[in-house]
């Protein structure tokens, strides 16, 4: 199951749907509660729709806007092969697991946390498609292109490519040291520069890709203590 929904000034995380991107706001309100969406994951801990329909704001229904809209089996991904950065827990897990209902096979990226990774391959598989994890630090050019190489090796041709691994050093900008401010925008913009400089151009051979890049409210607006992250995922949605 999937939702639009538009309309909204949020900048948010991404999801492909259907070959489009659509938007999951982080919630707006405490009082905004919402119902299982149905997707075999419980996402509500990381990510709350505006509006969806059958939410509630202080007990009162929120009508189902014109721009909403629920879909079921929207992607058929059979046959492609996804690549998800960050995958083992949080965000790129939920879009691991998704992408994997919708048929396509998975490549589970991970830093250190293989048990996790582990955990989400095994779930991929019992959906019937193929996945497995690979250990690499996006940020460092050489063992993304070593992850890269080993998976479209195993794999096939990577044809899907989600963006999520990410990380934060929160400090306010008096205490912010250089280390931090570096390490901040290695992971979360050089990245996806690694990835998508050796992927895209087997997209452009093949004439069938797509590349998802996750970014944050933060981006837009800055956060106290975030100058380091405000300017990565700033720096992501201009590259996007």
């Amino acid at each position: 199951m999937g939702w639009a929904y538009r309309g909204t000034k949020r900048t948010t995380s991404t999801i492909i749907i259907d070959y489009t991107v659509w938007a999951i706001p982080r919630p707006i309100s405490s009082e905004l509660s919402v119902p299982d969406l149905g997707m075999g994951v419980d996402i509500r801990h990381e990510l709350c729709y505006e509006a969806p329909f059958g939410a509630t704001r202080k007990g009162v229904a929120i009508p189902r806007p014109k721009q909403l809209q629920i879909v079921g089996n929207v992607m058929e991904l059979k046959g492609k092969v996804s690549l998800v950065s960050g995958s083992s827990r949080g965000i790129g897990r939920a879009i691991a697991i998704m992408l994997a209902e919708a048929g396509s096979d998975v490549i589970v990226n991970y830093v250190s946390n293989r048990d996790a990774a582990d955990e989400v391959v095994s779930q991929i598989k019992r959906l019937g498609c193929r996945a497995a994890a690979y250990q690499a630090d996006v940020s460092k050019t050489d063992q993304s292109l070593e992850m890269v190489e080993k998976a479209q090796k195993d794999f096939g041709l990577i044809q899907i490519l989600v963006n999520n691994a990410g990380i934060t050093r929160d400090r306010s900008f008096l205490k912010l040291s250089p280390e931090q401010w570096h390490e901040v925008l290695l992971v979360n913009l050089n990245g996806p520069f690694n990835l998508i400089g050796r992927l895209l151009p087997n997209m452009v051979e093949s004439k069938w890709g797509r590349i998802i890049n996750i970014t944050s409210i933060v981006g837009q607006i800055g956060s106290f203590g975030q100058s380091n992250y405000a300017v990565a995922k700033g720096g992501l949605m201009a590259f996007t």
